[in-house]
């Protein structure tokens, strides 16, 4: 039989008799909030697993804040506090219906105003913008939730994260070089650690591309410096090369006829088709080897090298020097020195997936 007491508290506790023992009644939600002025000393119990007892397991490891597996009256104290803060009035503890009015949130507190925008939220992402309550269904849905809610908490950011177009191909730049990670909705995105380091090479790669690389820097457009390079580790050695040569011709005229492709060479090339043996005479000088010195770059060219050397007209030599139909071997000693700075901004380049 219930017997109402008065405790050391102005709250009036009901109490009943039950396996030789008193136990305060717990009948109304003033009851509940009222806990702290229920002397410990009538408590029935001081601690309780969070498991193999019959209630729900996601609500007591909630209360566990310390993770120890055990719920200790201060914890309970704690969790009855917070939700005295968030609701206006404890009897709405008494539906026991799991369901709870938006209306019945205390908004006017911060715990009450934080519960009452995630409730907000999360009726919005599952397209209940318009209900009146939040059901215990729809705040345990967390697939549900988290495959629709652009920003989920899992640290990956997809492209539907934002409305912005020129965010979305950036987040999809990052993908492209890096890869996807899967978000909570199983859609691709990215991490902070992803952006962070897309963000730092890219920084790195345009700081590179901002280098000074006189004079060609400013002669050169910027597309095609990659092509003129390419070009120029080609040619270099081949028309080193060649100037070599006719250096020594111009030493010794004996030179000139065995440095030149030799009579058993081109002779052996005579019965092939040369469309399909341009390796075997790309090895023959770049032009014939004579005492003057002087490269011609338009006739009398190795036809392995025509290719090669109009390119380098184009992309080098036109910018550089204007570019006449010889190239004496002092003009390209001019060249090199002039492509100095540019080889060491090259081998300084940023090699990075962005």
């Amino acid at each position: 039989m219930a017997e109402e007491t008065q405790s050391t508290s102005l709250h009036p506790w009901k109490f009943f008799r039950a396996g030789g023992f008193d136990q305060a009644l717990l009948e109304s939600g003033e009851d509940v909030v009222a806990l702290s002025s229920l002397d410990q000393k009538l408590w029935s119990a001081l601690s309780c697993p969070v498991r193999g007892v019959e209630f729900d397991a996601r609500t007591l490891a909630l209360i566990d804040t310390d993770g120890d597996g055990h719920i200790r009256v201060p914890e309970i104290l704690a969790t009855v506090e917070w939700v005295g803060k968030c609701l206006k009035s404890p009897r709405t503890i008494e539906l026991g219906e799991g369901v709870l009015p938006l209306d019945a949130i205390d908004a006017t507190t911060a715990e009450g105003a934080r519960v009452l925008a995630s409730a907000r939220t999360v009726l919005r992402i599952l397209g209940k913008e318009d209900a009146a309550q939040i059901t215990v269904e729809d705040s345990c849905d967390s697939e549900a939730i988290f495959s629709r809610a652009r920003f989920n908490g899992d640290g990956i950011v997809t492209a539907a994260s934002t409305d912005d177009e020129a965010l979305k191909d950036w987040i999809g730049d990052i993908i492209a070089c890096f890869g996807g990670e899967t978000d909570r909705s199983g859609e691709p995105g990215v991490s902070g650690e992803a952006v962070a380091r897309f963000s730092a090479e890219a920084a790195a790669w345009l700081a590179w591309q901002e280098e000074s690389v006189a004079p060609l820097a400013r002669s050169l457009p910027h597309e095609e410096r990659e092509a003129a390079l390419a070009v120029w580790q080609q040619v270099k050695p081949k028309i080193d090369d060649y100037f070599l040569r006719c250096r020594l011709a111009s030493y010794d005229d004996r030179a000139a006829m065995v440095l030149n492709a030799s009579e058993e060479e081109l002779a052996a090339l005579a019965p092939k088709n040369l469309a399909t043996c341009e390796d075997e005479f790309a090895a023959f000088p770049l032009a014939a080897v004579t005492a003057t010195g002087a490269l011609g770059l338009e006739e009398g060219v190795n036809p392995a090298w025509s290719a090669s050397l109009a390119a380098f007209r184009a992309l080098i030599l036109v910018p550089l020097h204007g570019g006449g139909a010889l190239l004496t071997v002092d003009e390209w000693e001019g060249v090199k020195t002039a492509m100095l700075p540019y080889e060491t901004w090259w081998a300084g380049r940023v090699e990075t997936a962005v």
